[in-house]
């Protein structure tokens, strides 16, 4: 699989309130991001460089994710 297609399959996992992330972690517009993800401008060191930010994106939302996770459960427990 080339990097652009994985890039892309990545990116379109992220749920829609992450999907501007990634533009910030590279420092460009979210709609120029998403040129790069449709595969303009070509060339791997930018995919990469993508890549990169959609993977530390997914990072940034597991960690939301427990933590949410985590304040229900405790709520839950706090009741009890």
């Amino acid at each position: 699989m080339k990097i652009q297609d994985t890039l892309k399959r990545v990116y379109d996992e992220l749920p829609r309130e992450f999907k501007t992330r990634p533009s910030q972690i590279c420092d460009v517009s979210p709609a120029y991001f998403n040129r790069i993800v449709n595969g303009e401008p070509k060339g791997k060191d930018i995919y990469v460089e993508a890549l990169d930010a959609v993977i530390q994106t997914g990072e940034e939302f597991k960690e939301w994710a427990i933590d949410k996770a985590d304040r229900i459960i405790n709520c839950k427990s706090n009741e009890e």
